[in-house]
C-alpha cells in the first residue's frame, strides 16, 4: 500500500543508519543495533517479530488481543510503508527484527506504536526510536507525536513521562502527545521537505493500521 508517508529520498541519510549503543551485561545481547526504515524485503521479519512477543505485550501494543492474521497484515502495511516503519536490527543481512516503532501520518499529526521484545528491553531502543520518528515527522511539518496507550502500559507511561509527553486520560485510555521540537531540541532544525496537513485514508483503512478508534480520525479525513 502506498502512502504519502513513505520515506522520502530527499534525505535518506537520517534514517538508514541511527546506531544506539546498548547498556546491558556484556553478552547479553551485540554491542550495537542498527536502526533503519523498513522495506518490502523485511515483512517476515517483522511478522515474525511480532510473533516473538507475547500474548500480553501484543495486547498492550495493539490496545487488546490480536490474532495472527492481524499480525501479518500489520507486517505487510509496515513493509508497504504506511504505517511507516523503523527497524531495530543487528548489522548482518538477514538477522531478526529486535525492536520497531511505526508512525501513521494522520492529517497535521502522526500516531506512533513501539514494540521491542523481552530481551532486549532496558538498553535505550525505545527513546532511541522515538527520536528517530520525531526526526521523521519534522521533515514532513509533522510537530505533534501521539499514542493512545492502555493504562497497564508501565513502559509505555514511563516513556512518556521521560521525554515530556502530554498525558490525558480519554474513556479509558491515555492519550500521549509528543512535542517533536521538544525530542529534537539538541538537534539543528532542518527545513520540511513535505509541509501542508494532507489528510490520508481512508478511516477504515486509518483505523485498521493504527491503535485509534475511527472517531479518533475523522477530524484528520473530514
Amino acid at each position: 500500500m502506498a502512502s504519502a508517508m513513505a520515506f522520502s529520498a530527499a534525505a535518506p541519510h537520517l534514517f538508514l543508519m541511527e546506531h544506539v549503543a546498548l547498556h546491558k551485561t556484556p553478552g547479553d545481547v551485540p554491542p550495537l543495533q542498527a536502526l533503519r526504515r523498513a522495506g518490502p524485503e523485511d515483512v517476515d521479519r517483522i511478522y515474525e517479530h511480532l510473533l516473538r512477543l507475547s500474548a500480553g505485550d501484543r495486547s498492550l501494543r495493539f490496545c487488546g488481543a490480536v490474532r495472527e492474521p492481524t499480525l501479518r497484515r500489520q507486517a505487510e502495511n509496515v513493509a508497504a510503508g504506511y504505517p511507516a516503519g523503523l527497524i531495530a536490527c543487528s548489522f548482518e543481512p538477514g538477522e531478526p527484527v529486535r525492536g520497531m516503532i511505526e508512525i501513521a501520518r494522520i492529517g497535521a499529526w502522526a500516531e506512533v506504536a513501539l514494540s521491542v521484545e523481552t530481551d532486549w528491553r532496558g538498553a535505550g531502543l525505545a527513546p532511541a526510536m522515538m527520536v528517530a520518528a520525531a526526526r521523521w515527522a519534522r521533515l514532513r511539518g509533522v510537530h505533534v507525536l501521539e499514542a493512545l496507550t492502555l493504562p497497564e502500559n508501565g513502559a509505555m507511561r514511563g516513556l512518556g513521562r521521560k521525554l515530556g509527553a502530554r498525558s490525558v486520560v480519554d474513556d479509558g485510555m491515555i492519550r500521549q502527545k509528543f512535542d517533536v521540537d521538544v525530542l529534537l531540541r539538541d538537534e539543528p532544525a532542518l527545513p520540511a521537505v513535505e509541509v501542508g496537513a494532507h489528510p490520508v485514508g481512508p478511516v477504515a483503512h486509518l483505523a485498521s493500521v493504527t491503535n485509534h478508534r475511527p472517531a479518533d480520525l475523522h477530524r484528520a479525513a473530514a
